[in-house]
């Protein structure tokens, strides 16, 4: 019993330990190909890795909504 108190303790810090390894400024700096979804504020914010896009697709009749405008069937590719 004593033995499994103490696994589960050790597992439990190396499991903060590793978030605050991995969302901390420096691993922001560290890792800037990764893909990040913050809140700042009360704001929504989507950030895509440098030199990487952000990419919203849907299946079957799903839409990508913006403020109740359908953007994807608002948007007419011209030649």
């Amino acid at each position: 019993m004593k033995r499994a108190c103490v696994l589960m303790w050790k597992a439990a810090v190396m499991v903060a330990w590793t978030g605050l390894l991995l969302w901390s400024p420096a691993a922001d700096a560290a890792l800037p190909d990764r893909p990040r979804v913050r809140s700042e504020g009360g704001h929504l914010r989507l950030e895509g890795g440098a030199n990487r896009n952000i990419s919203l697709s849907t299946s079957g009749s799903g839409a990508v909504n913006i403020n109740g405008v359908d953007v994807a069937g608002s948007l007419s590719l011209r030649d």
